[in-house]
């Protein structure tokens, strides 16, 4: 899966990242302006609709997870059902393989290891501490999976934006500039800044 957001070092840039495999690279090579950031260990792109489009259709629209300020600020009229789905898409996809390809047999399929789209989302924050624990609590109060998962995406937020610092070192003080850089860089939906503040603040 393709993950896409806007980047937090400069807004004026997308980050995108997916299974490191050739043929993703060829693919975003074809979008203007993109660039491999060593810093980031991802590709960026113009933070531009055209972008947008072009990453849709060169990687299959049901195979990329958008940035809910992504999807904002390109679609702010979008509902409520369309914004869950462009931020946590079904997995795996239903239908068959991406536009662009001939569909795959069985045998191929068996034989074959499937395409990098094919990927499951990168969990490289599942074993988190922090994430690990809100995780169990909110599992042993038998929160809803979409509760858990919203929690889980606001951490993984959180923890992307604070970067190496340990979360329990981090101040009030820190947690409002945090809470002002979603409203003002990520243009988060009050709905989904609800989340982000029960996340800081309990």
């Amino acid at each position: 899966m393709t993950t896409i957001r806007i980047d937090q070092k400069d807004p004026a840039l997308l980050a995108v990242s997916f299974p490191q495999n050739p043929d993703g690279n060829d693919l975003i090579r074809q979008v203007p302006g993109r660039r491999w950031s060593y810093s980031r260990t991802c590709w960026t792109v113009p933070n531009t609709r055209e972008s947008v489009i072009k990453l849709g259709q060169l990687f299959g629209r049901d195979y990329c997870r958008f940035d809910e300020a992504v999807v904002r600020l390109y679609k702010p009229d979008a509902t409520a059902p369309e914004v869950e789905q462009a931020v946590n898409p079904a997995w795996p996809p239903a239908g068959g393989p991406p536009a662009g390809g001939p569909p795959l047999s069985k045998r191929t399929i068996a034989t074959h290891p499937k395409p990098f789209r094919y990927a499951p989302p990168m969990r490289e924050y599942d074993r988190h501490p922090v994430i690990v624990a809100v995780t169990n609590a909110l599992r042993v109060q038998q929160y809803s999976y979409k509760t858990l998962k919203n929690y889980k995406q606001a951490l993984i937020t959180l923890i992307r934006y604070v970067g190496a610092r340990p979360l329990d070192e981090y101040t009030k003080a820190g947690y409002q500039k945090y809470l002002l850089f979603l409203v003002e860089q990520k243009r988060f939906s009050p709905a989904t800044l609800n989340v982000h503040i029960r996340v800081c603040f309990g």
